[in-house]
């Protein structure tokens, strides 16, 4: 059950997250950013492919962490992907490298196809000391 404290909040302004919507939002953004600051639209919707796999049903907890850092449309698309072979019937969720929290290769080089040691694949340790 909700805190009681948090009963009566609504957001009145919500928009469904449509592709169309996260296009204008992109573009609004990257027309304020210098040149390469901004990921391709491409990108973002690959993010959003796994925030929508992930997410529930029903939400119960929100929990705000920053987890997505920048990732080039070339290792998005071309580089190592998940070894979705790992979790073989278990997992149905895009494969392409993102560096992002439910990216389940993100951090984790051993469950990259090819498998590498990426010095730049870090990961959030600090976003799953948050659950330890």
């Amino acid at each position: 059950e909700p805190f009681k404290s948090l009963q009566h909040v609504t957001c009145p302004n919500y928009f469904d997250p449509t592709h169309d919507l996260l296009s204008h939002a992109h573009g609004a953004v990257s027309s304020l950013l210098p040149d390469g600051d901004c990921e391709e639209l491409d990108v973002i919707k690959l993010a959003r492919k796994y925030y929508d796999y992930w997410r529930p049903d029903k939400v119960k907890v929100i929990l705000l962490a920053e987890s997505h850092a920048h990732t080039e449309k070339y290792r998005a698309f071309n580089g190592p992907k998940f070894n979705d072979t790992l979790l073989r019937d278990v997992y149905e969720g895009p494969c392409d490298f993102i560096s992002l929290v439910y990216c389940l290769a993100y951090g984790e080089n051993e469950s990259l196809i090819p498998c590498m040691k990426d010095k730049n694949n870090k990961g959030t340790t600090q976003f799953w000391t948050l659950f330890a």
